[in-house]
């Protein structure tokens, strides 16, 4: 028999309301950011006296190569900056789409550039993907009340849309935090969904329900690097 419809309800108004919230500062973010976005990403940097350096480049030209140290956007010191730390920084700089002032060195000559940013119109289509997944998973929490993952499956979902959607976030208000935290657990339960599908494979062995924690330890760790 199933069990009481109040915890399901409970489930459904506390993760949605979470994911509404999130998702609200993401879109706060993005319409102040305007259709723009970082014409280049970047590592963070090594130690506290390093420069953060360019790993990929979004746009088809660009006068920064991959591998230049990134020293100063605009008049932002970027020295021991993480790449998130840089993200939130420029962000602002982003919001009136001319060009970014950057100072780099490559090859130990220093350099001065003006990079344009990226152009992003569709960011909104994103979300709107992210979006579909709670929808999906409260419909499953309703219509599918026998279903023994159901609570696990929208829990699991709810997560990942909470982690996906502040991930697109770059704010001063920084949501970094949330992927850390939530992303790795969100692979542990759609993982454990995964395996245990269908009823008859309730009774896993030892070693297939550690396989999850190892991937949300494993991606913790690339977080953390």
């Amino acid at each position: 028999m199933r069990r009481s419809r109040a915890v399901d309800r409970l489930l459904l108004v506390t993760f949605l309301a979470a994911y509404l919230v999130v998702l609200g500062f993401t879109v706060r973010e993005n319409l102040a950011r305007g259709s723009w976005w970082f014409p280049f990403s970047v590592t963070g940097a090594q130690g506290d006296s390093g420069h953060p350096l360019i790993h990929r480049l979004n746009t088809a030209e660009s006068t920064v190569r991959v591998g230049d140290s990134v020293l100063r956007i605009g008049d932002l010191d970027l020295r021991g900056l993480s790449s998130s730390q840089v993200e939130n920084a420029v962000a602002p700089l982003l919001r009136a789409g001319q060009p970014l002032r950057v100072a780099g060195e490559r090859n130990g000559e220093r350099f001065e550039a003006l990079v344009p940013p990226a152009a992003d119109p569709y960011w909104w289509v994103i979300l709107g993907g992210y979006s579909s997944v709670p929808l999906a998973a409260a419909f499953l929490l309703l219509r599918a009340p026998h279903w023994h993952l159901a609570r696990l499956f929208f829990v699991g979902a709810i997560l990942s849309s909470v982690s996906l959607t502040a991930d697109t976030s770059v704010s001063s208000l920084s949501l970094d935090w949330v992927v850390f935290v939530l992303a790795p657990l969100a692979i542990v339960i759609i993982a454990r969904c995964a395996f245990e599908w269908t009823s008859p494979v309730h009774s896993l062995p030892f070693w297939q329900r550690c396989i999850p924690w190892m991937i949300a330890v494993v991606m913790g760790g690339s977080f953390v690097a």
